[in-house]
């Protein structure tokens, strides 16, 4: 257990790491476990795209063990380009006491959506879960938005 900035006890993230990876019938995350959890993996992707992510509370979502949430850069950076990032992550269960830990992070200029000409619209990151409290996102590549789940998702406001 550790303390959070406000006095309270929580889990820490290797126990957390140890629970999420035992079989889906043991028992699932808390509420508080996956905000303790989304709040790490936030900090760790902030700090390897160098800036600060603020998570989302409403967005962390628990369902059938995994684990989801959004994250966005604490207001725009680099000046006049007005750039905003907003990220997606992801701890799934892929097999008996396995985990993956991945994000999407989509970048904005000026409210909308950046995208390169050769069709690269999203970062894909993973992280080692098994790495403890040393591990680091990273990069898969750039990619497209092959299935259209996040066409939607043009602009921020």
């Amino acid at each position: 257990m550790t303390m959070d900035q406000d006095g309270m006890l929580r889990p820490g993230i290797d126990w957390i790491w140890a629970k999420i990876s035992q079989p889906a019938s043991a028992s699932p995350l808390t509420s508080s476990e996956a905000e303790v959890l989304a709040a790490v993996l936030g900090e760790k992707l902030g700090s390897a795209l160098s800036i600060e992510l603020d998570i989302d509370q409403d967005t962390i979502s628990l369902e059938g063990g995994d684990m989801s949430a959004t994250a966005r850069s604490r207001g725009t950076f680099c000046g006049l380009l007005m750039l905003e990032v907003i990220a997606h992550m992801f701890v799934s269960r892929i097999a008996e006491g396995k985990i993956a830990v991945s994000a999407v992070v989509f970048l904005f200029g000026g409210g909308k959506r950046l995208t390169a000409s050769d069709g690269g619209e999203l970062l894909s990151l993973q992280l080692d879960p098994y790495a403890g409290v040393s591990a680091t996102w990273q990069s898969i590549g750039w990619g497209a938005d092959e299935y259209g789940e996040w066409k939607d998702l043009s602009h921020v406001d």
